[in-house]
């Protein structure tokens, strides 16, 4: 193993035994992502949706208030 792997040749046969390794690593990444992708897009479809909501109020809102008579 020294022999080869202190060449330039022979120093990528030292990293094999980790390709199993990096492909698990690999895997429970993509897993990772897509769990937390679709967490993101469950949050964002719900901001956007109280965000809707609280448009529908604020016109309202507004509309109450344009046909509230003024004092003064």
């Amino acid at each position: 193993m020294s022999q080869q792997g202190c060449n330039k040749e022979g120093f990528d046969g030292l990293l094999i035994p980790l390709q199993a390794a990096m492909d698990l690593l690999r895997g429970i990444t993509e897993q990772v992502n897509k769990g937390f992708s679709g967490k993101l897009a469950s949050i964002a479809m719900g901001l956007e949706a109280t965000a809707n909501q609280y448009q529908g109020v604020e016109q309202h809102n507004t509309t109450l208030l344009n046909q509230t008579p003024a004092r003064g």
